[in-house]
């Protein structure tokens, strides 16, 4: 299917895993301002959703977490407009404040099959650590391609966890439960 014609486009953002909600929402607000540049004719309206990363409702590659965000921006039809949804991206792109601890990315929406980004790779394995080191090697060689943007990794390092493993019988002894 034809991307022209397409009437909204998505903006994502990303703090450090753990960041508040509220934390979030106020890094997020340089991005709303820069939305509110595209001029009248162009810029229907924005729905901003902290907490999720999705491209729509019951979206199965949704992502949840206080540090995520998405900006849903709905453009006025192509037919009132002078540019296209993935110029308008471009310039907004090109004008993007870079805000301390939060990756941005704009997309624009693929209106039919196939579905998701132009250009995807995938690295499997066991150990996280060279699955880490290669990614990095991959991006770097990516972003040196003319033509590529917001090229990202999918894999997050969770919050830190302490896993405590209960002996029930000493703890039934100790008179715990």
């Amino acid at each position: 299917f034809s991307a022209e014609g397409i009437e909204m486009f998505l903006v994502y953002s990303e703090a450090p895993i753990g960041t508040p909600l509220e934390q979030t929402a106020d890094m997020v607000k340089p991005i709303e301002e820069l939305l509110l540049t595209i001029p009248d004719a162009e810029l229907d309206t924005f729905v901003t959703q902290v907490g999720v990363r999705a491209q729509e409702e019951g979206d199965p590659s949704a992502r949840y977490g206080s540090h995520l965000v998405t900006n849903i921006v709905y453009l006025t039809p192509l037919k009132d407009r002078e540019r296209t949804a993935d110029e308008i991206i471009d310039d907004l792109r090109s004008r993007q404040p870079q805000i301390e601890n939060l990756k941005v990315s704009l997309e624009s929406i693929n209106p039919g099959p196939p579905v998701g980004k132009p250009v995807a790779l995938e690295i499997r394995g066991e150990d996280y650590t060279l699955m880490e080191e290669v990614s990095k090697e991959f991006i770097a060689i990516m972003e040196e391609i003319p033509g590529l943007s917001d090229i990202d990794t999918n894999y997050k390092l969770g919050k830190k966890e302490l896993r405590v493993i209960v002996n029930r019988e000493e703890a039934a002894q100790a008179d715990l439960s």
